[in-house]
């Protein structure tokens, strides 16, 4: 019953925030008009206190949209999000990551093997299952007459030196 309560207060917060911040700028407003007269500038036209009052009256309501993301300590991210977006950049990010991360999952049977004959081949994980393994380094590695491949991701992650030494490296200037 208490939380219940509580969340009652916040809920209307703003609410009373606005009608405060209103009613104390009216207030500030009308002191001013007792004591001075404003002109507009340039003229010797006056300045109404309703319109004057319009200038610094904003309504709380219309508010920056905020980052919808967690951050890794569990906090809400405090960022302005992008247009168009409920994210911040850094969020946004990490969610198109995300769904990359997902479609490589879905399409796990299809490898992008670049080569230097063909822009793009496809190989499945059958090919990779049927080169030999090799332990390297406490872990396990596909290898071929050229380069060494990971078991999981099949990358390059090495390759094979004239004297058929297989060494790990992720420089991708030898890898390509």
């Amino acid at each position: 019953m208490e939380l219940q309560k509580i969340s009652k207060r916040f809920e209307n917060l703003q609410d009373h925030l606005e009608k405060a911040y209103t009613k104390d700028i009216k207030k500030i407003i009308q002191d001013v008009f007792k004591e001075y007269d404003i002109y507009y500038k340039g003229t010797s036209d006056t300045v109404s206190d309703e319109t004057f009052l319009n200038k610094f009256l904003f309504n709380v309501k219309e508010q920056v949209p905020i980052c919808l993301g967690i951050s890794q300590n569990g906090n809400k991210c405090c960022r302005k999000s992008q247009p168009y977006s409920n994210y911040c950049k850094v969020h946004f990010y990490l969610e198109f990551k995300n769904k990359q991360s997902k479609q490589s999952e879905q399409n796990d049977n299809v490898i992008f093997v670049i080569n230097k004959e063909s822009k793009e081949t496809f190989e499945s994980k059958e090919t990779f299952e049927n080169k030999e393994k090799i332990f390297i380094e406490d872990s396990f590695y596909y290898k071929d007459n050229k380069f060494i491949y990971d078991t999981l991701t099949f990358e390059k992650v090495g390759y094979i030196d004239n004297t058929d030494t297989p060494i790990l490296t992720d420089d991708p200037f030898i890898l390509e």
